[in-house]
Parts: C-alpha cells; structure tokens; sequence
C-alpha cells in the first residue's frame, strides 16, 4: 500500500494505493482487511478498506476502518 504526498502512515477515511488492479481481480466494492504480521503471535487486524476505483494494474481504495495508524507496506487480506 501507498499512500498520498508520500506520507508513511494514515488512518480512518483516507485513500490508499494498492499495486494489484483488474488483472488480479480486484474490482470496485471489494472489501479488504489490512493487518500486520507481529511475531510470535501471528496476524494482528489494524483496519479495513474497500476498494472505489480498480486499474489494470493498481487500485484506489477508502480506508474505512483503522484501530491504529495503517504503514505504508501495510498487507492486505480479502474479505
């Protein structure tokens, strides 16, 4: 994930990028959970997006929810 002016955290109600599009099958509606790997317990859920706009390659997204501030690098799960 990316986000706008380069910025390296972001939270509720803001855009995302993210490098998958239509060739993946990513398409406008598609609901994903952003979370973090945290060793040793595993997966931990920060937030939620849903994606608005999808390219072929790349996709525009609305973080919709967030328990913390979302990192760029962020890894995505569908929902």
């Amino acid at each position: 994930m990316a986000f706008d002016e380069d910025r390296p955290v972001v939270g509720e109600q803001e855009f995302a990028y993210i490098d998958r599009g239509t060739a993946s099958c990513i398409a406008p509606g598609q609901r994903f959970t952003i979370y973090r790997e945290v060793i040793p317990d595993g997966r931990m859920v920060i937030g939620e997006l849903q994606v608005l706009r999808a390219g072929e390659y790349t996709a525009t997204a609305l973080i919709t929810t967030s328990i913390q501030e979302i990192e760029v690098g962020s890894l995505l799960r569908a929902r």
